[in-house]
């Protein structure tokens, strides 16, 4: 298998901590194992992708969505009366919700 320099990963420390734990686990099956933290990362990638990718993909999509962006991106498409249409609905559900607040308070 050619080996091929992909840049550097940065981990969250559940992962970090998984995947030292997954070495230590396989080194007690077998001590005299080849295998890195790398060369393990690899295979569980290409495992990942070959059999759970498309079943989990768009799980992935609504995880990692940059909200904001979408937001902002579907808000400079809008024309001007669209954006002052909005702007009438937000004031409405602002005014709805004061209301409701008042509401509860008495």
């Amino acid at each position: 298998m050619k080996v091929k320099k992909s840049g550097l990963i940065h981990l969250t420390e559940d992962a970090t901590n998984s995947m030292s734990e997954m070495l230590v686990e396989l080194f007690k099956v077998d001590e005299h194992l080849k295998i890195n933290h790398s060369k393990l990362a690899s295979f569980i990638l290409t495992e990942y992708r070959s059999k759970y990718f498309e079943k989990s993909k768009s799980r992935l999509v609504l995880a990692h969505q940059d909200k904001k962006k979408h937001l902002k991106d579907a808000i400079e498409a809008l024309d001007v009366t669209e954006i002052e249409a909005t702007l009438k609905y937000l004031d409405k559900i602002k005014k709805t919700d004061n209301s409701l607040e008042k509401s509860h308070k008495n």
